[in-house]
């Protein structure tokens, strides 16, 4: 008849005292829906005699227990999920068990979201994308399109500014593609710096019109700013009888293409935004990086190299100093020198600027050469002490240029040396810090030009 002989559990860990529940009929204290269907378990255990379980959400409620969608806003109020178990203990009698699993749902949820979303940006991931291309692949979504997508440059902000700058870029793009796409497109990121969208019933006329919106939101972001674009690619299937992953690879193919062309172009343009961005800040080091770019071409010059060559070291002298591009304001103290943990990171702007560099195949050499300007002639230098004529000879002119303009053009707060002061510093430091004969050059040939 459903009426609830005892409890056995503690008052407390009831939702109802253990005195009211004893005589009751179940109705009495659950909602009319939910009634029927522990009734309706009930009978099916009673009828087979097999455990049977019934779970559901419920808002707790002046003590009386209500399904969730019979009071009107509830999700202003705590929704909990309990999970009842029923089984048949004699003819006349059955022994049901309910526990909250609220939590446990609640975890479930969370670990199933985390399997089926990317974590930094908040979008599907690559294993939802592959479950829900199979689920559109049907006529009835035809024409499906899809859009590729890949951000030009990522790696280079990373270096230059710190994997925290990058990943703000990654949230701010994924943003771009959630407002410029419809509710019913599914955006995914599957790769550090790849996203697609899945266009269900989308007539590829319209993707080109879709990627122009995208590029031209990314102009009024930060992506300007640090010159940063994206490689797009698209295609569509619009008949049954195409494969979708032929139509995924020809997006892809696209995307790459456009990339390769891009490329060039879009770190040529970064390059000059981090030195910009770099010198906006600092005019010193603006100025700075120039005078040892001329010290060094007159060097080439000196030493008979090849204009190529020549370029090359007016180059690296015009970029020694791109890595400080991650010295942060806070490193510097309330008299404007460094402080301990600035001079830790300068220390590293050698091997900044070198990585930062050396993702440019034109760029390989003066990578290394911006690597090893901090070598010393006796091997005491850094990152790598490397010693003598082991160190690259554009590096070794560098960092003559480097010291030389330092000592004699330093920061307003600095005391500057002389010309005949800084000649002398250079030579009493020549077979220690720098090259001898190079040292020679110097003084003698290119500061008396």
């Amino acid at each position: 008849d459903g009426i609830i002989e005892d409890a056995l559990e503690e008052d407390d860990n009831l939702l109802i005292s253990k005195n009211s529940f004893k005589g009751l009929n179940i109705k009495d204290i659950l909602s009319e829906d939910l009634h029927e269907k522990v009734k309706d378990i009930i009978n099916k255990a009673v009828e087979d005699g097999g455990v049977k379980i019934l779970k559901y959400k419920t808002i707790l409620e002046d003590k009386k227990i209500h399904t969730y969608h019979e009071i009107e806003g509830f999700r202003k109020g705590k929704e909990e999920v309990f999970e009842m178990r029923v089984v048949k203990l004699r003819e006349d009698q059955i022994l049901a068990i309910s526990r909250d699993i609220t939590t446990d749902e609640l975890n479930q949820n969370k670990i199933q979201y985390l399997s089926f979303h990317d974590q930094l940006t908040g979008l599907y991931n690559r294993r939802f994308f592959e479950e829900e291309l199979k689920r559109l692949d049907t006529e009835r979504m035809l024409p499906l399109s899809v859009v590729m997508t890949d951000v030009n440059g990522l790696k280079l902000i990373n270096d230059s500014f710190g994997h925290d700058s990058g990943d703000q870029l990654l949230i701010e793009f994924s943003k771009i593609l959630k407002n410029s796409s419809r509710e019913e497109d599914i955006i995914c990121r599957i790769g550090g710096d790849e996203f697609v969208i899945l266009l269900p019933n989308m007539n590829h006329y319209y993707l080109p019109e879709l990627v122009n919106r995208i590029k031209d939101k990314l102009e009024n972001k930060d992506f300007k700013k640090y010159g940063i674009s994206a490689a797009f690619g698209f295609g569509t299937k619009d008949e049954k009888g195409k494969d979708v992953n032929d139509i995924i690879k020809e997006a892809e193919d696209m995307m790459y293409r456009n990339k390769f062309i891009e490329s060039p172009h879009m770190k040529n343009k970064t390059i000059d935004t981090i030195l910009n961005i770099l010198h906006e800040s600092d005019e010193w080091e603006k100025n700075h990086s120039q005078r040892v770019s001329e010290y060094c071409e007159m060097m080439g010059q000196e030493l008979n190299f090849s204009e190529k060559d020549i370029k090359e070291v007016k180059m690296s002298g015009l970029l020694h100093d791109i890595g400080k591009i991650t010295l942060k304001d806070t490193f510097i103290d309330k008299k404007g020198s460094l402080n301990k943990k600035g001079k830790s990171e300068l220390r590293r702007h050698s091997e900044v600027g070198y990585r930062i560099l050396s993702t440019y195949k034109n760029l390989y050499n003066i990578a290394d050469y911006i690597l090893y300007h901090h070598e010393n002639w006796d091997g005491t230098g850094y990152p790598k002490g490397l010693k003598g004529e082991d160190i690259p000879l554009k590096s070794r002119i560098i960092a003559i240029a480097n010291h030389y303009d330092t000592a004699t053009r330093n920061r307003p707060n600095k005391n500057n040396l002389t010309k005949e002061e800084a000649c002398r510093d250079l030579l009493e430091r020549a077979a220690t810090c720098f090259d001898p004969k190079l040292v020679e050059i110097f003084t003698n040939k290119i500061l008396n030009r």
